[in-house]
């Protein structure tokens, strides 16, 4: 199971100065490597209500060609990471996750051909909320996807039914509430689906 929900307060990772500059928006995107594991688990470690081995970050980081990954740093020396996205551009790729859909994926699925992409993982530092970290990083996503897997129709992702603000996040960049899957996450913790339409079929 993933988490996609942006926004959990909880004791920063590190203390981010002079939040009133133009470096959220000026600082560049960029491919995350293994080195970044670390700081990618720090991060969700206030971001998310569950827990992430290394090994996750660090599979992710080094399997480039069936994970995309990017982040946002800040630019000081100690490159505090400010956000990151985690996505699997072609989902039904590995067959033996399919024995795992929920009925509203096998559909959302069929429905688009089996050509979607999946967000894993989307966090962003809680200093650095509303500086379009997030949006900059759905859409380094997209332009990876229009431009290496083009036939790719949606991408979609996983967001608690409690949490208004990631909903109100996903829904400003043009995601729409697909589905509901009861005890996704837990027994009594249930999930939307929610996706956004990058091809027209």
């Amino acid at each position: 199971m993933v988490e996609t929900d942006p926004i959990e307060e909880k004791p920063s990772p590190g203390r981010i100065p002079d939040l009133n500059s133009n470096w959220c928006t000026d600082t560049p995107v960029r491919k995350l490597n293994v080195n970044d594991a670390a700081k990618a688990r720090e991060l969700s470690a206030v971001s998310f209500p569950i827990y992430y081995p290394m090994d996750y970050f660090i599979d992710s980081f080094a399997n480039q060609d069936r994970c995309f990954s990017a982040g946002i740093f800040d630019p000081y020396p100690d490159g505090i990471l400010l956000g990151f996205v985690i996505a699997l551009p072609d989902y039904v790729a590995d067959e033996d996750r399919a024995q795992f859909y929920s009925d509203a994926e096998r559909d959302l699925i069929e429905k688009n051909d089996r050509k979607v992409a999946y967000i894993a993982s989307l966090a962003v530092h809680p200093q650095a909320m509303r500086r379009r970290i997030g949006t900059r990083l759905i859409n380094s996503l997209l332009f990876y996807l229009q431009q290496s897997k083009p036939e790719t129709s949606c991408v979609f992702l996983h967001v608690k039914t409690d949490n208004d603000r990631a909903m109100q996040f996903y829904e400003r960049n043009q995601f729409i509430r697909h589905s509901f899957i009861k005890d996704y996450y837990n027994e009594n913790v249930h999930a939307y689906i929610y996706a956004r339409q990058i091809r027209l079929r």
